[in-house]
């Protein structure tokens, strides 16, 4: 500690001493992480603890460490020991008001069960508007490329000037059948075109 400030090693040392207790410095540490989770993870972890103490495994443990949902059962825990309840996770006798609490409440998606339920039904609910979400996207996503081809064919179209002028003075210029008195096409009469020089003369004669 320098200047009244606590750091990290402070702390760590600290917490060594209170956890090694009487044991030698170089005696190795047993400790147990309970994860997070929610009221689901403070379930497990009172599992874990409870099958720890029934293989008589609990008492060999120097610290546990908890995060956010582990840290329900590890913070009741901690209160049960520092109260004089060691025994309090053991299977035997009747369990602790908090343990019924939690075991009532940790079905929290569907508290109430039952096929006509409010919150059965509710729960299915739910989980037919996320699959029908999550379909919904999946096939937009699937259905977009297919789309893809057909507007670069538009904005081509819509960038390359209409043709149909040209073509239609090409046909105009295009030999062309004759037809006979049968209908039938006998021959190919191709236009006879007019060079600009004859077109201006023929224009002043006139």
């Amino acid at each position: 500690m320098a200047d009244g400030l606590i750091t990290s090693e402070d702390v760590k040392a600290q917490e060594l001493r209170h956890v090694r207790a009487d044991k030698p410095p170089d005696a190795p540490l047993v400790g147990l992480a309970l994860s997070g989770g929610g009221i689901r993870s403070a379930c497990f972890g009172l599992g874990v603890l409870q099958a720890l103490q029934k293989l008589k495994l609990f008492q060999h443990l120097d610290y546990v460490s908890t995060v956010s949902g582990g840290g329900y059962i590890g913070g009741w825990l901690q209160a049960a020991i520092a109260n004089g309840r060691p025994r309090a996770i053991e299977l035997e006798g009747e369990e602790p008001r908090e343990i019924r609490f939690l075991r009532a409440y940790s079905n929290y998606l569907t508290p109430k069960l039952g096929l006509f339920s409010g919150d059965t039904w509710a729960a299915v609910g739910n989980s037919l508007r996320n699959l029908i979400l999550n379909f919904t996207i999946l096939s937009l996503s699937l259905l977009a490329p297919l789309y893809l081809p057909w507007l670069g064919a538009a904005i081509f179209w819509a960038l390359v000037p209409d043709g149909s002028s040209g073509l239609s003075l090409m046909a105009s210029r295009w030999p062309r059948a004759s037809p006979t008195p049968r209908g039938r096409y006998a021959r190919i009469v191709a236009p006879n075109p007019v060079s600009p020089l004859r077109r201006s003369a023929l224009s002043t004669h006139s």
